[in-house]
């Protein structure tokens, strides 16, 4: 694993790698998937905070002081017949998870000086509506079936 600070933050970090591709200088990942389709992994890169992690694995070589040219999840699905799908994370999608890291560190960074751990609807109750994505997928299911 790798372990580097974080100036902004004064905070120590942590990385493990699954593949570091030296010459294409890429970070390798490999994921397990219960569905390995592009639509099925791109959620899950927002719900399970993969690209948070590939931002954080970016950063990590670069502390080490490499040049991250690029980003690859291996994705293998793990049900028969484990499929395999190679996806490449776009500039876009590293940069959106560059945000949500520093947003990350930043709430974390609070929490170690202030020395409170709760969450910030901590003793409230939060209100949850369909995300977009699926009210989007139940409108193409209704045209589709009608």
């Amino acid at each position: 694993h790798i372990l580097w600070s974080d100036p902004t933050y004064n905070l120590i970090l942590k990385a493990e790698l699954d593949i570091w591709h030296a010459p294409s200088s890429s970070v390798v990942d490999v994921k397990t998937s219960a569905c390995e389709s592009p639509h099925a992994f791109e959620r899950d890169v927002i719900s399970y905070g993969y690209d948070i992690q590939a931002a954080q694995y970016c950063d990590a070589m670069r502390a080490m002081g490499e040049e991250v040219e690029g980003f690859v999840w291996v994705v293998v699905r793990n049900s028969v017949p484990h499929n395999c799908e190679v996806y490449e994370a776009s500039a876009e999608l590293l940069e959106f998870g560059a945000k949500r890291l520093e947003e990350r560190k930043a709430f974390y960074a609070q929490c170690v000086e202030t020395k409170n751990w709760e969450s910030p609807t901590y003793g409230s109750v939060v209100s949850l509506r369909p995300p977009a994505w699926a009210r989007r997928e139940l409108e193409m299911t209704s045209v589709e079936g009608a």
